[in-house]
């Protein structure tokens, strides 16, 4: 299944070891003068990844400045093991970006139709907020499931009613004044202990990462259910938002302390907690 990860890019090193199939990678970022300023992107497709996984030390052109988007698709991974990811780049090392390189780079990430869509950052401005609504409807009309970090305050396209917005109890209980338009787009919580030091933004990250793995193993079993019927049914956004997610321990036997997902709740459970 391929999914794809808009972040802070990857760390060379941990897909090299892992042995993770990346098909396509892509770094946005706004240019210089002699770009007008504009949005740059570097794209590398299937053919540089290959020579890359031949010579890896030769053109390392995947990078990650502050090891986020190495921890997002680390628990990807570690939940799901059959994922071909498509990696866009589009966080700094203080983990910021702008409108421009993120509508970019869902463009370019959409137009490659992954099964999962994996955000964890948004926009906090309404600038470019219906450029990014017309994209999503791009992803439902093409089967993709998006899945988005909450933020504390109104982040795009986490507050659309198109994707999966996913939070933590950590989440819910240090802002316990979120306001009803916030709490009433969360889908999913997941119910997580952190014990690593780590910022709100990450929990939120990591807790949408691990869904993100936990639903493309779901809809992975399903699927493989479905042909034995000889069943061809692909679900939509709204099939998936009701869905029943049960409570369980991760796929992964590794005992690692960071490891952060301990079972997933119902949106009904946020609304209680929040009344």
């Amino acid at each position: 299944m391929k999914i794809g990860i808009i972040d802070s890019g990857i760390d060379s090193y941990f897909i090299y070891k892992n042995r993770i199939v990346i098909k396509k990678y892509a770094d946005f970022y706004i240019g210089d003068e002699s770009d007008n300023y504009s949005v740059v992107s570097k794209r590398y497709d299937a053919n540089d990844l290959a020579e890359w996984y031949l010579y890896p030390n030769t053109n390392n052109f995947m990078t990650d400045s502050n090891g986020h988007g190495t921890k997002v698709l680390e628990i990807i991974s570690n939940e799901y093991n059959n994922g071909e990811f498509i990696i866009a780049k589009v966080l700094n090392e203080n983990i910021r970006t702008n409108s421009a390189s993120l509508i970019k780079a869902f463009e370019w990430i959409i137009d490659e139709k992954p099964r999962i869509l994996n955000m964890s950052p948004g926009l906090l401005s309404e600038n470019g907020k219906k450029e990014l609504y017309d994209l999503t409807l791009k992803a439902l009309s093409n089967n993709i499931v998006i899945c988005c970090a909450a933020h504390h305050k109104k982040s795009f396209p986490a507050m659309f009613d198109t994707v999966m917005t996913i939070c933590n109890s950590d989440f819910l209980e240090k802002h316990n004044d979120l306001t009803r338009d916030i709490t009433g787009n969360i889908n999913v919580m997941i119910d997580n202990k952190v014990t690593e030091k780590s910022s709100l933004f990450k929990k939120t990250s990591y807790a949408c990462a691990y869904f993100s793995g936990y639903l493309a193993n779901k809809l992975d079993r399903d699927k493989n259910l479905k042909k034995k019927r000889n069943d061809n049914i692909k679900y939509k956004i709204d099939e998936i938002k009701n869905m029943q997610f049960e409570k369980r321990t991760p796929l992964s036997k590794k005992k690692d302390k960071n490891y952060l997902p301990r079972s997933i709740i119902k949106q009904k459970r946020i609304s209680k907690l929040n009344e």
